[in-house]
């Protein structure tokens, strides 16, 4: 009876192996480009790449900021059951006074530019993006703590 039921448990570790694993598909992006305030150099703007698969949650891929220049490449790379969806999400401090209030902004990643992990290494080439020209952004406010004592 023992013997049994470790060779069930030995044949359901090994189709986990093989054939479930097997399935699974590791996908990847490279996006590289060049981030633009009013027509100068968009510095230090913060890019974060998300990959949202079909099922599941976003997941934070990578953390990169443009250089002095504005010039920016980000990759990563992320193993799911079905397709995946790759974003990346910009948060900017151009054209803005408040530094308690920034903008955000989110550039989807075509398909035709995800890959199959070491198969094709193509970067999804941005060229120069102007951030103050990007559509639907959110302008996001930080509130400072108040100054007033708490009552105890």
């Amino acid at each position: 009876m023992i013997v049994k039921i470790i060779l069930i448990f030995s044949l359901i570790f090994t189709f986990n192996i093989i054939v479930i694993r097997g399935w699974r598909n590791k996908q990847a992006v490279i996006v590289s480009g060049q981030l633009l305030c009013q027509g100068s150099e968009g510095s230090h703007v913060s890019i974060l790449l998300y990959g949202k698969p079909r099922l599941g949650r976003h997941h934070l891929l990578a953390r990169t900021y443009s250089d002095i220049n504005g010039y920016f490449e980000s990759n990563g790379h992320r193993t799911v059951w079905f397709g995946i969806h790759f974003y990346l999400k910009l948060i900017h401090y151009c054209l803005e006074t408040n530094l308690l209030c920034r903008y955000e902004a989110i550039l989807k990643i075509p398909s035709s530019f995800i890959f199959k992990y070491l198969n094709r290494r193509q970067s999804f080439g941005l060229g120069a993006i102007e951030l103050s020209a990007i559509p639907n952004q959110k302008r996001i406010c930080v509130h400072p703590p108040s100054r007033r004592r708490r009552r105890s």
